[in-house]
């Protein structure tokens, strides 16, 4: 099916409970201003769905409870100012969803309560200016999230009460000058959090009150000249977090009222003072799994 610079203003298009094991359904440059596209509980084995250089100001697009084993659903290039394209509940075992190079100035994205066990969902290098990406409530066992070179001048992306069990999610050298990504409450038993070469001038990171047995959390080489990362009353018992070769010349990354009783800790070849009580989060003497620089540690007697 062909709806090539349709335009969509209102109305309804139903592909609900549908099988894609092929062949393609295109809404390329299309105009999405109101109406709604359903999906719903589809299943994608193969096939394209491809939405590239799509505009959104307004409408519904709804991939509510499908479930991916393969397929390209494609939103490259596209343009979000308004509007809503939801994934909620939708299984993930294979398949990708892409989001490369779009433009993020307004509208909702949500991935609630999905689940993901593999797959590939992309928005390498997006920009968000405003509007909101969730993965509230999601569950992590496998697959790739990917925010690489993605650019941040605004907007909102959140991860609060996910579940990581394994899978990536990746934000390598993505700019941060103002924007809000959520981990609050967030449950790490594995996988693999990579903020590795992010640029923070601005915005928030917030992990509070997370809980973190497993996996790894990575700022590794990141720089950070303005901004707040918080660990704020997160609770480690396992799991490592690694901060190394990272460049703190202004901003705040804080660990006020976190617990740390085991797992490991990696700050060596930082620059720049210490994290705003890390300190008493990891206690003194410094457990073994801890890297701190010595210049950080409390002067002997």
């Amino acid at each position: 099916m062909d709806f090539t610079g349709a335009v969509f203003a209102s109305g309804r298009v139903d592909f609900q409970g549908a099988t894609f094991s092929g062949g393609p359904v295109r809404f390329v440059g299309a105009v999405f201003s109101g109406g709604h596209v359903n999906f719903g509980g589809a299943v994608f084995s193969r096939g394209f769905v491809a939405f590239t250089g799509a505009v959104f100001s307004g409408g519904h697009v709804d991939f509510a409870y499908a479930a991916f084993s393969g397929g390209i659903i494609d939103f490259d290039n596209g343009v979000f100012s308004g509007g809503a394209v939801n994934f909620g509940s939708a299984v993930f075992s294979r398949g990708n969803v892409d989001f490369h190079d779009a433009t993020f100035s307004g509208g909702h994205v949500v991935f609630r309560s999905a689940t993901f066990s593999g797959g590939h969902v992309a928005f390498e290098a997006a920009t968000f200016s405003d509007g909101d990406v969730t993965f509230q409530g999601a569950t992590f066992s496998d697959g790739h999230v990917n925010f690489g070179r993605a650019v941040f001048p605004g907007g909102h992306v959140n991860f609060e009460a996910a579940t990581f069990s394994g899978g990536l999610v990746a934000f390598p050298s993505a700019m941060f000058s103002s924007s809000h990504v959520n981990f609050g409450r967030a449950v790490f038993s594995g996988g693999h959090v990579n903020f590795d070469n992010g640029v923070f001038s601005g915005g928030h990171v917030d992990f509070p009150y997370a809980m973190i047995s497993g996996g790894i959390v990575a700022f590794e080489g990141a720089t950070f000249s303005g901004g707040h990362v918080n660990f704020g009353s997160a609770v480690f018992s396992g799991g490592h977090v690694a901060f190394e070769g990272a460049v703190f010349s202004r901003g705040i990354v804080a660990f006020e009222a976190a617990v740390f009783s085991g797992g490991h800790m990696d700050f060596s070849a930082t620059t720049g003072p210490a994290p705003l009580m890390l300190l008493r989060a990891v206690g003194t003497p410094v457990p073994p799994g801890v890297r701190l620089r010595t210049d950080w540690l409390p002067a002997g007697p």
